[in-house]
């Protein structure tokens, strides 16, 4: 698995090789759903929640200047079908000038399963996923690999108030949709998003994080700021920025949940 495109890229391909011959996972995976007897034709809940070890972190679906996002193969019962993985809200993670979007706390990444209508009560559903990751300290990096694997059961649909409560914490962390389009627009190295945002929602802290690749130089500070119904999200372009017609990325602010947005060219 390669590290994102940066130009610092010798010193991340420098920290995997030199992590290359590690063995022990420092990222531990596990799969879970949220029930173990999904009803026929019902949507249930999968989490592949990762645990680092001290010190050690995973990457968000956009790493930012270095590292790489988690990925699964998955084997799935005969016309079942599974979404993609959703991804909680990041931390930054700034080391020699690079800067990446991480987790350092245990972490989960959300799917959903779609269980075939026709299945019978009582059948056995397999899910079994193969499960590729870059773990990585300061200064040491590890591409590691696993497989995951539950045993569901075709029943009634039945959730466990803790297993709902879990999922539901685990929801929580993702962003929540803006649902109104941004715009923006770029003059020379600057790019410029206005965000529809409410006046009584608080900017303390606020960070953009992009989806978009190559958007922008990550480790540049941001200049994030209110105007009446509207945030403006100043960043310096990428050095090898493309013309686009669309940024995609997660706005968050204080302690609120995240906000996932998409804005448009003016």
């Amino acid at each position: 698995m390669k590290p994102a495109p940066s130009r610092r890229g010798a010193l991340a391909a420098l920290l995997l090789a030199t992590g290359a011959a590690a063995e022990a996972a420092h990222i531990r995976p596990a799969l879970e759903a949220e029930t173990l007897r999904p009803a026929p034709g019902s949507r249930l809940r999968l989490a592949l929640s990762m645990t680092p070890l001290p010190g050690w972190h995973g990457y968000w679906q956009n790493p930012g200047d270095s590292g790489a996002p988690a990925s699964v193969a998955w084997t799935l019962p005969a016309r079942s079908a599974i979404g993609p993985l959703r991804y909680p809200v990041p931390q930054r993670f700034l080391t020699r000038g690079l800067m990446n979007y991480v987790y350092e706390q245990p972490y989960a990444l959300l799917t959903s399963l779609s269980v075939p209508k026709a299945a019978v009560p009582g059948t056995q559903l397999r899910i079994t996923g193969k499960v590729r990751w870059l773990a990585c300290s300061a200064t040491l990096c590890v591409p590691e690999q696993a497989v995951v694997a539950i045993d569901l059961i075709v029943g009634d649909g039945e959730r466990a108030p803790a297993a709902r409560r879990r999922f539901d914490g685990w929801s929580a962390r993702l962003p929540a949709p803006l649902g109104k389009m941004a715009l923006f627009d770029r003059d020379k190295d600057r790019i410029r998003i206005a965000v529809p945002f409410a006046r009584d929602r608080p900017l303390t802290g606020a960070y953009f994080y992009p989806l978009t690749p190559r958007l922008i130089d990550h480790a540049a500070p941001q200049i994030i700021t209110r105007r009446g119904e509207k945030v403006i999200v100043e960043l310096r372009a990428a050095e090898n920025a493309s013309p686009m017609e669309r940024i995609e990325g997660v706005l968050v602010s204080g302690s609120a949940r995240g906000i996932s947005l998409i804005a448009r060219a003016r």
